[in-house]
């Protein structure tokens, strides 16, 4: 590091309050990255002091760097909402080279981390997302899938037609692997996507679950997802 640079981090690590945000405020308009910096930022986005964790944000709001994927994952289910909105949208801007961590975190966390994982994942899109999507749905609850399939609706209709194509191989896979006994909530889910999707392919899964042997909430949601394909 330069010495200016060097001065900047040890201002943010030992300054005052008002001259750690100074300096936070002056490594973001450099867009100065390098692991020092990236490890001295991340302790200030830790910090007990939440004006700290206000101007540590920002700084990595401007670079966007890979290397702070794993410190921003760590705010997802922070108590402050505002932090949590800015780390989804600073998530979804960096784009792909958040889902892999993501994904990784996903089945360890609170369902509240779980959500805002979502809804990077339909930000970003792409196969990988997708599979993640589809892995939170597999283990959750009604409510919870109703939450993160009230998401992808939305996400779908930015879609083009190759990422809907793409979509819906992935769920008719996801669905081949489910138990409807085990997994009614995933069942629910896919049928549900099935039917948002509309395609006329989808018919021969929607129509095994439209007999008496079924759950009415299965049953209902086949229904209404005939209609729709």
């Amino acid at each position: 590091m330069d010495k200016t640079l060097e001065q900047m981090v040890v201002l943010v690590e030992k300054g005052s309050v008002e001259q750690r945000c100074a300096a936070l405020l002056v490594l973001g308009a450099l867009k100065s990255q390098n692991s020092e910096v990236t490890k001295t930022v991340g302790a200030a986005l830790h910090h007990s002091n939440p004006v700290l964790n206000d101007y540590a944000l920002r700084y990595f709001e401007e670079v966007k760097s890979k290397s702070s994927i794993p410190l921003l994952l760590r705010l997802l289910d922070h108590p402050d909402k505002e932090i949590q909105e800015r780390v989804v949208r600073l998530l979804g801007n960096i784009g792909e080279a958040a889902v892999g961590t993501l994904v990784k975190q996903t089945p360890d966390s609170s369902r509240s981390w779980q959500l805002n994982a979502a809804r990077v994942l339909c930000a970003v899109r792409g196969k990988t997302a997708v599979k993640g999507l589809l892995q939170l749905l597999a283990s959750g609850t009604d409510d919870f899938n109703k939450a993160v399939c009230d998401m992808i609706t939305p996400a779908m209709r930015e879609m083009d037609a190759k990422e809907q194509e793409l979509l819906y191989d992935e769920v008719e896979a996801f669905a081949a692997r489910l138990d409807v006994k085990q997994q009614r909530a995933a069942v629910i889910s896919a049928l549900r996507l099935f039917g948002q999707l509309g395609r006329p392919k989808a018919r021969r899964w929607l129509i095994k679950f439209v007999g008496p042997d079924f759950h009415p909430a299965v049953r209902s949601h086949a229904l209404v997802g005939l209609l729709r394909c």
